[in-house]
């Protein structure tokens, strides 16, 4: 019986991996930069990204705490830069978008 729930088990993990797989292939994501005012700590600078991470159609959030820069990922379309800042605003920080690439 346990052999046959290891199995399932298994399975059930090949499954859910190969799910995920496709859906990272077939979604089209976007970068969006902000920069983030006052974060001056490592810890504060993981927090956020981790806290950004667990949001709806965020696939990706690092921050550079020197720099203060922000690259989320994001499901292509999901937010605007001002979605963002105002998501940042509400985990209790200052962000403005960043200056754009020419």
């Amino acid at each position: 019986m346990k052999k046959v729930m290891g199995y399932g088990v298994l399975i059930l993990v090949l499954i859910s991996v190969f799910q995920y797989k496709a859906f990272a292939e077939e979604t089209k994501t976007e970068v969006i930069k902000l920069i983030v005012v006052d974060l001056d700590c490592g810890s504060c600078a993981k927090a956020l990204e981790n806290s950004l991470k667990r949001i709806e159609n965020i696939m990706d959030a690092s921050i550079h705490i020197d720099s203060g820069e922000a690259l989320i990922t994001i499901i292509e379309g999901a937010y605007t830069a001002q979605n963002l800042i105002e998501i940042v605003a509400e985990l209790g920080y200052e962000a403005y978008e960043s200056e754009k690439d020419n």
